[in-house]
């Protein structure tokens, strides 16, 4: 028997940049948690637990950031449950569990951009696509103006069957297998920030000309300052293309195409984890350390208590699954 809850608690925003849910499937049919509510679900049943951390552009009057998080989820969710009807998701996710959240995450990306393209189709914009990426020219005729569609989003996909755990991700959304009997934690997700050493050296491979700034200086690893007279918002550990033109806090990401055009990938990270009963799965937003979220799980928090924990003043999202007798 499984416990599942989700929650967010948005703090600074009009509106949640972030998308995430619960879905269980049994028979082709999917039915969410309701957010912030708490469910017991049976032992025979496909979970699935996403969670995407939209980020917007610069651009005025787009949502980059929501469309990114919503089109994402809701190709991924509906792949896997046409899968389901079809009754060919066991057996994808038992022998070839790396192609299909290649694919998953692949498609998703592609329907990102398109819809960012599409949110861009109006009498006073044009909308092209230079060197691999998308631009806009908004509101002149002669077209001589043109900035990068910006928005994107993380990614991290979890999907429990027969009592293993599938997990996917793109991006820096933490997620821990905790064995609250043995006090082991494992980590599920792949580490996609800027001072990840193997994603500086991919990155820099590909693309040279990409700079890596740490620790809010605005400055890059060789000391260069790469700071804007009016950046749009603070420095902080992220990866900026030549001349500061756009700049992401993670190396791996949907959508962004600008950023992706310099090294940015929508390829997920896997990995494959088998569930015991003293097994407690936690995928958050909220920046705890291993060893923060074993001591909530073993005093018994749900989603809503992780995200009210949480005081760092910015949006949250947390879901839970506990395995139970």
């Amino acid at each position: 028997m499984y416990t599942l809850s989700t929650a967010s608690d948005i703090v600074h925003e009009k509106y949640n940049e972030d998308t995430f849910g619960i879905y269980v499937f049994k028979d082709g049919i999917q039915s969410p948690v309701v957010c912030t509510d708490t469910i017991d679900c049976s032992d025979d049943r496909i979970i699935v637990l996403i969670c995407c951390e939209g980020h917007t552009d610069t651009n005025p009057g787009t949502l980059g950031g929501y469309i990114a998080a919503t089109v994402a989820l809701r190709t991924i969710i509906e792949s896997l449950g046409g899968m389901v009807k079809e009754k060919t998701l066991h057996v994808a996710l038992r022998e070839k569990w790396v192609k299909l959240s290649s694919e998953l995450f692949h498609l998703a990306h592609s329907n990102v951009l398109k819809a960012l393209e599409q949110s861009h189709t109006s009498s006073d914009r044009t909308t092209r696509s230079t060197s691999g990426f998308l631009e806009v020219s908004i509101g002149d005729p002669t077209g001589d103006h043109w900035t990068d569609v910006g928005g994107g989003t993380t990614c991290t996909l979890f999907i429990i069957a027969e009592g293993t755990l599938y997990s996917a991700n793109v991006g820096h959304s933490s997620s821990f297998c905790l064995d609250v009997q043995e006090g082991r934690v494992i980590e599920l997700t792949g580490d996609h920030r800027p001072t990840s050493i193997s994603e500086y050296e991919r990155i820099t491979a590909l693309n040279p000309h990409i700079h890596f700034i740490y620790d809010g200086t605005g400055l890059d690893i060789h000391g260069n300052d790469l700071r804007t007279p009016d950046p749009v918002q603070p420095w902080g550990t992220r990866i900026v293309t030549r001349g500061g033109a756009s700049t992401l806090s993670t190396t791996r990401s949907l959508g962004d195409s600008l950023m992706h055009s310099a090294g940015v990938t929508w390829a997920p990270t896997t990995c494959t984890c088998k569930l015991s009963r003293t097994m407690r799965v936690v995928l958050s937003t909220c920046n705890y350390t291993p060893q923060q979220l074993r001591a909530m799980v073993q005093f018994g928090y749900g989603a809503k208590q992780i995200v009210e924990a949480s005081r760092t003043g910015e949006n949250m999202v947390a879901l839970t699954c506990y395995y139970f007798n």
